[in-house]
């Protein structure tokens, strides 16, 4: 699945009448209560396009700021930089 894209956002997450929580446009659901894990966890899913973009825009500025600074990969940037390339790793099967 590397390189595969995902579905562009924005996402939105709601109730349908059945109590599933709905996440569109990838027509995915989450069953439960109102008030439980699936409500937090459709909220989080839903924001999953924004914060790979966030993530992405993270990692450019860091890499700015500690070519600027001459910091190392070993630096306290350096391992929020490493923490932010696995998540967008993560996120895109890499």
């Amino acid at each position: 699945m590397s390189g595969t894209k995902h579905t562009p956002g924005p996402w939105t997450s709601d109730w349908d009448d059945n109590g599933f929580f709905w996440i569109d446009p990838i027509h995915a659901s989450l069953s439960g209560c109102p008030g439980d894990d699936a409500e937090a966890n459709a909220r989080l899913i839903a924001a999953a396009p924004e914060l790979l973009e966030a993530c992405k825009a993270a990692e450019e500025s860091i890499v700015c700021f500690m070519a600027e600074s001459k910091l190392s990969a070993d630096s306290g940037a350096g391992a929020i930089l490493a923490e932010i390339r696995a998540a967008m790793n993560k996120a895109e099967g890499r």
